[in-house]
C-alpha cells in the first residue's frame, strides 16, 4: 500500500492457530490479563478461548468482553505465563515473525 509518498508495509499476519501449530502455545494454556484478574483457556486450534457462559471466541474478542467494549486488540491483552513468567502472547507473535 502507497501512503504519503511511502510505501506502508505492513507486518505479516500471524493467526493464533500459527503459534499454537509451531508450539509456541497450546490447547488448554490458560492465558490472564497483564495484572492476572481475568483468565481464559485457549480450547482448540484455531486459538478460541472460552468465555464466562462457555460460548468459544477469538482472543480480540474476548477481550473486548472482559473490558465491556465489541471488541480489542487481544494479542496486546492477553499473557500466557510460560517457565514461571507472564509472557505478552503479542511477544510471542513477534518472535514466529522472526
Amino acid at each position: 500500500e502507497y501512503i504519503n509518498g511511502e510505501f506502508d508495509i505492513k507486518p505479516q499476519r500471524v493467526p493464533m492457530s500459527s503459534l499454537i501449530e509451531k508450539g509456541m502455545l497450546n490447547i488448554g494454556d490458560i492465558l490472564y490479563n497483564k495484572d492476572k484478574t481475568v483468565q481464559t483457556v485457549i480450547k482448540d486450534k484455531t486459538g478460541y478461548v472460552n468465555l464466562p457462559n462457555g460460548d468459544l471466541t477469538s482472543i480480540h474478542k474476548s477481550s473486548g468482553f472482559f473490558q465491556n467494549k465489541a471488541n480489542h486488540n487481544g494479542w496486546e491483552y492477553w499473557y500466557v505465563i510460560q517457565e514461571d513468567n507472564l509472557i505478552s502472547i503479542n511477544a510471542l507473535r513477534e518472535q514466529y515473525r522472526e
